[in-house]
């Protein structure tokens, strides 16, 4: 992803604001090795821990996700001296979209979830940057990002099929939040 945006300068350049707009992406990607699973058949009764374990080898499952967003930021920079700055932003995420693919391979079975419902999520961060040559700094980020439960569609095919086909009876949905540490090389095309 990447944000672009413009400086306004206040107070001889000790303070900036800056309103930003962008793109980013997130991936998770994981896979489940061995172990059990219980299953109900047909819903006949509740789950319970004492439902029989059948126990499993292998690679089971597979599972990615992804997010893709627009990012909107209004970014307030307090420049302490010529080298280093404190920062504080807000964003706000309009359009979110998310994939989320499910192989279950014992089943012979994928699953595609496609959710895009209106859903807005935000950030918050607060950063350090120190410059080390004209026009570039390390930075030091932490972030927290939140999206709001987003649902939508989920369709399925057999491994031997060309397509995916709505999955009956059946809806998906995904909400996530985010906290993390970035150190980063920030540099300004035109300043």
């Amino acid at each position: 992803g990447g944000l672009f945006g413009w400086n306004f300068p206040l107070l001889n350049k000790r303070i900036q604001l800056t309103p930003l707009v962008g793109f980013s992406w997130q991936r998770t990607a994981l896979e489940a090795h061995d172990g059990y699973y219980q299953y109900v058949e047909n819903n006949a009764i509740p789950w319970t821990d004492d439902i029989e374990k059948k126990y499993i080898e292998g690679r089971v499952i597979t599972y990615e996700h992804e997010v893709f967003q627009i990012d909107c930021v209004f970014s307030v920079t307090y420049h302490h001296s010529p080298r280093l700055y404190f920062n504080l932003e807000g964003s706000i995420h309009p359009i979110i979209a998310t994939f989320g693919y499910d192989n279950h391979i014992l089943r012979n079975t994928q699953f595609l979830d496609y959710y895009m419902n209106g859903t807005v999520g935000f950030g918050v961060a607060a950063a350090l940057g120190y410059q080390v040559l004209p026009k570039q700094w390390f930075t030091l980020k932490f972030h927290y990002d939140y999206l709001p439960v987003v649902t939508g569609q989920t369709y399925e095919k057999g491994s031997n099929q060309q397509f995916y086909y709505p999955s009956p009876g059946t809806k998906g949905g995904t909400s996530h939040w985010f906290v993390g540490v970035t150190l980063g090389w920030k540099f300004n095309l035109f300043q």
